[in-house]
């Protein structure tokens, strides 16, 4: 697991994000990491998105 710690890891959000959040994306397929074809023999890295759901509270 410590090879890949730097993945986890990202810089602040962008300041034109209202509600970032970071999700993992697969570098290969160009789609979210739930949606890879090749689990396990993709690069997966931590991206900030716009997060659609409003928080609750």
């Amino acid at each position: 697991m410590t090879r890949h710690r730097d993945g986890m890891f990202i810089g602040p959000p962008p300041p034109d994000m209202e509600n970032p959040i970071g999700r993992w994306w697969c570098t290969v397929c160009d789609c979210l990491a739930t949606e890879c074809t090749a689990r396990g023999e993709h690069v997966w890295q931590m991206k900030w998105m716009e997060n659609k759901e409003q928080p609750s509270g």
